[in-house]
Formats: C-alpha cells, sequence, structure tokens
C-alpha cells in the first residue's frame, strides 16, 4: 500500500507540476520511507498525517568540523516524546477555536507545534514539523505530522 501511495504522489507532482500540493492522509501512511518520497525534491508536497506516539524524534544533526574524520553524523540529541510534551507543565500551548466541532458549535483547543528529525535507523531521517492538539475540556492529545519534508 505504501507504495502504491508514493506512486499516487509523484503522479500528482507530475501532472500539477506548478500548483502546491498538500496531501491529507490516514496515520497507516505515517511511514518514513513515503514521508520521505513526499519531501524529495522531484515529488516537494505536504502530507499531512497522524504521528506514531512513540516515533523517534531528534534534533537536526549538529555542524561537522571539517577536520573530523568519519561518516557524517545524521541526527543530534533526542527529543522527548509526545505524551512526555503533552504532560510537560513548561509546554505552552496556545488556544485555538475551532467552528463546527464534529458537527457541534464552537470549541476552543489548545496546540503546541515544533520542528524535529523523525529518524529510524537504517533509513534517512525525515525532517517535520508535528503539532500536538488536545482538548481541555477532554482528555483526548492526538499528535499530527504537518509539511514532512519542508
Amino acid at each position: 500500500m505504501l507504495d502504491w501511495a508514493r506512486q499516487v504522489l509523484c503522479l500528482l507532482r507530475r501532472w500539477l507540476p506548478d500548483r502546491p500540493l498538500v496531501v491529507v492522509a490516514d496515520g497507516e501512511v505515517a511511514a518514513l520511507d513515503l514521508l520521505a518520497a513526499a519531501g524529495q525534491p522531484t515529488v516537494d508536497l505536504a502530507l499531512i498525517t497522524r504521528l506514531r506516539l512513540d516515533a523517534a524524534l531528534y534534533d537536526p544533526a549538529p555542524p561537522r568540523d571539517p577536520q573530523t574524520v568519519g561518516r557524517p553524523r545524521l541526527k543530534g540529541a533526542r527529543r522527548p516524546t509526545l505524551p512526555q510534551v503533552a504532560a510537560d507543565p513548561a509546554t505552552v500551548w496556545t488556544p485555538l477555536s475551532i467552528d463546527g466541532w464534529y458537527g457541534g458549535g464552537e470549541r476552543v483547543v489548545e496546540i503546541t507545534a515544533q520542528t524535529a528529525l523523525w529518524y529510524q535507523s537504517g533509513k534517512p531521517p525525515v525532517p517535520l514539523r508535528w503539532v500536538l492538539l488536545r482538548d481541555p475540556q477532554g482528555a483526548d492529545a492526538s499528535p499530527v505530522v504537518y509539511g514532512s519534508g519542508r
């Protein structure tokens, strides 16, 4: 399925070369291979999908000293997991009003967002922007990847 999704994304880019593309997908396509493909210069589109709560997020790799021998680093320091960010009292939440919340009226939710690298051994790191949304009137916190590869 991921190969088919990657092929569809590449075809969309070929058919619509001058249009900015934003694709919203199910959480099943939140795979490093597909996110990496979406960020390639030949595809260059924003892919919005749910992110795994246990995703290994990292800082970008520090600048390499020219005198350093060996393979360059792919990632920097490990970031806290998304549940840790949601539970941290130091996290800054921004209120956001949404009309028509699940067919109802207006609802105020809170969001926080950062950029990071999603890395898994053996695969290239994928730069992404994640958004964590919480409902202060409920207990739900849902992370979402936004604009991967940009």
